[in-house]
């Protein structure tokens, strides 16, 4: 039972692989998406990879590199939480607003995975959290675990830097976005009009200011 289990996880990796060689002929790159559940199918496959590369007579010493693997393990776990977000912007129906609090709470997921390293809990990498458990070599070495959550952490606050500015220009609009939803709150200097150009902008500051002290608002 074990054995077909892994023999179908190792065909759908391979699967997923040829895939993504057939898809380089229309895009000219592997997809985000797809790079993603590689390295998932990857992970799940190791085992078999390596006997596999063994009876093929073939070496491959990263496969037993555990600080290889370790990059590894991190990257398949953190990857694995963009995938998520990607596939959350990317329903169908998404308003701007919608699209703009999904980015703003993964902004946030990214420093709560930036302490999860840092303590050493790792709940949101479960991958690497069993690899450095069962990695003889930091078993009695702490100080060797405290180094790798410390380089670690620093990759997922470098990312979080890159993620802020990659979207910077998104979440200048924050306001503007915030008056659609609520415009009894909306405060008309700190809009960018430029974005409301399909509204009456001439009488929009008199009318916004009308709107606000009606008194349904006020009860």
């Amino acid at each position: 039972m074990a054995r077909s289990l892994n023999f179908r996880q190792f065909q759908a990796l391979l699967d997923e692989v040829h895939g993504q060689y057939n898809t380089l002929l229309m895009y000219n790159n592997v997809r985000w998406l797809s790079r993603g559940r590689v390295l998932e199918r990857f992970v799940a496959c190791l085992d078999e990879i390596r006997l596999f590369m063994n009876e093929k007579g073939q070496e491959y010493p990263q496969l037993t590199d555990t600080a290889w693997l370790t990059n590894l393990m991190f990257f398949t776990d953190f990857i694995a939480h963009f995938n998520v977000l990607n596939k959350t912007l990317q329903g169908v129906g998404k308003t701007a607003e919608r699209m703009f609090c999904d980015i703003r709470t993964f902004e946030r997921k990214l420093q709560v995975f930036e302490r999860d390293i840092e303590s050493g809990q790792l709940k949101y990498f479960p991958n690497l959290k069993i690899h450095l458990e069962n990695a003889t070599i930091f078993t009695d070495n702490p100080q060797s675990h405290q180094e790798i959550h410390k380089e670690l952490s620093s990759i997922v606050a470098a990312a979080k830097e890159n993620f802020s500015k990659g979207f910077l220009q998104f979440l200048k609009m924050e306001t503007t976005l915030y008056f659609l939803t609520s415009p009894d709150k909306a405060k008309y200097e700190e809009l960018d009009i430029s974005c409301l150009h399909w509204l009456d902008l001439e009488n929009l500051e008199m009318e916004l200011l009308e709107f606000q002290e009606r008194s349904i608002w006020k009860n």
